[in-house]
């Protein structure tokens, strides 16, 4: 992306333009509610090839402000909103949100921040994908910071143009490598050729059990990508056209906070390639794969990454409020650590999978038995919130053992009580905060 962007005072409000290889739709938008004006544009970014038009913008602010008149929104609350508007082809995901001490218009203090993107298929799944909700949040709960410390917003402004122009390039990137699909074929399950199988146990289960995100990092592009394909097929079609980036080569495209499973090409594949800070601004866990070492790693598990990541942006607010440099929370090689961990679960699939490879007389594909391995790990997760619900009935107080959760429900390891955990938080969000924190939450 070039650097010559242009900044332009309208009437109205101020205005970023972006300089970008893409001419599909993209715009950030912040505004604001008067008292006398009604919802009111304070400042928009857009590609400079692909500007929206001013009544596409009035009628955002007016979709995403107009409805909260009456509504007080609580200093802690961010509120997400979706729309789709068919007629000017684009959809919006919108966080709106309260500053109390905002002194710039004669109104209540009430913002909203919209993402406005093409209505194509891709762009739809994308923003309505958990990740990308958990990404604009941690953009939101430090726009507020900056609002609140520097009431003429030129501080917050400041810091939209610089998340805009990543996003920019995150946005190219989905567009250029998204993996749309995923056939067997092209997967590590079905090669004449796959990984040492302990090595594909643990980048597997080390998957299920971060939430299903993950990060192939690697010299080669073939084989950074069939191992993209291969952790792509425990996750839905839906999430895999959202969240996938397979890796190309001669592209400097990084890590990207919001994506599920992506590929990186590197000369050097380490985990410095990964940016800390960027793994910190969410609250699910991680597992990086090294396609060159044929390591695994794995930051803290959901229950001890939901406060850590925590913990880090109120490190990164004290940071803003002294106005000071930016929190640094270390180096990737001290909060990574090796997985190495034995399962049952993933070894009786490969076991299955590989039995299906060489017995093709028995004529079920290897498609249908992924399919199969879930719904079976669905059914335990479903069990295994059951029975987390019944234990918290019963006494409220009560530190829930997860010792205890596997011997009742029969699971034998560790990993696999995690990849069992790592599912259920699909059918109950922040499960992990009802088995290890009985009293507190860490989301907004």
């Amino acid at each position: 992306m070039e650097s010559d962007d242009d900044y332009v005072v309208l009437s109205s409000h101020e205005e970023y333009l972006v300089n970008s290889k893409s001419t599909v739709p993209l715009s950030l938008l912040l505004c604001s509610w008067d008292n006398v004006e009604g919802p009111k544009i304070l400042a928009s970014w857009h590609i400079k090839t692909s500007r929206l038009e001013n009544d596409i913008l009035r009628t955002v602010a007016s979709l995403t402000l107009s409805s909260e008149l009456s509504f007080e929104v609580p200093p802690t609350l961010i509120k997400s909103k979706y729309y789709l508007l068919n007629e000017q082809q684009v959809c919006i995901y919108a966080m709106v949100f309260s500053v109390e001490s905002s002194q710039r218009c004669a109104g209540n203090g009430i913002h909203s921040l919209s993402f406005i993107l093409s209505s194509r298929s891709i762009c739809l799944q994308w923003i309505q994908s958990v990740p990308f909700d958990e990404y604009l949040r941690f953009i939101v709960r430090s726009l507020r910071v900056h609002i609140k410390t520097n009431l003429n917003y030129y501080s917050a402004l400041g810091y939209l143009s610089s998340e805009f122009k990543q996003f920019v390039r995150y946005f190219e990137d989905l567009l250029d490598n998204a993996c749309t699909k995923v056939e067997i074929e092209d997967t590590f399950l079905h090669s004449d050729r796959p990984p040492e199988v302990t090595f594909l146990r643990r980048a597997i289960a080390s998957h299920l059990m971060t939430s299903s995100r993950t990060v192939v990092i690697g010299k080669t592009e073939e084989k950074i990508n069939l191992m993209v394909r291969t952790l792509a097929v425990f996750s839905s079609d839906d999430e895999i056209n959202a969240t996938c980036r397979l890796a190309i080569p001669y592209s400097n495209y990084g890590f990207c906070p919001f994506l599920a499973i992506q590929g990186i090409i590197c000369e050097e594949p380490k985990l410095e390639v990964i940016d800390l800070k960027l793994v910190l601004r969410s609250s699910y866990p991680l597992t990086v794969v090294n396609m060159a070492t044929r390591e695994v790693y794995q930051t803290p598990l959901i229950h001890e990454q939901r406060p850590k990541a925590w913990q880090f942006w109120k490190q990164s607010v004290q940071t803003l409020w002294l106005d000071g440099a930016p929190h640094d929370p270390g180096c990737a090689t001290e909060y990574f650590l090796p997985f190495e961990n034995p399962d049952n679960l993933v070894l009786c699939f490969l076991s299955e999978v590989s039995l299906l490879r060489v017995l093709p007389a028995a004529n079920i594909p290897i498609y249908n038995y992924v399919k199969h391995f879930l719904m079976l790990l669905n059914k335990k997760a479903k069990s295994l919130i059951m029975h987390a619900e019944a234990l918290r009935k019963m006494d409220p107080s009560c530190i829930i053992s997860t010792e205890v959760l596997r011997k009742d429900l029969s699971i034998p390891t560790e990993s696999d009580f995690f990849i069992i955990l790592s599912r259920a938080e699909r059918f109950y969000k922040d499960f992990d905060t009802l088995v290890f924190h009985s009293s507190q939450s860490y989301s907004t």
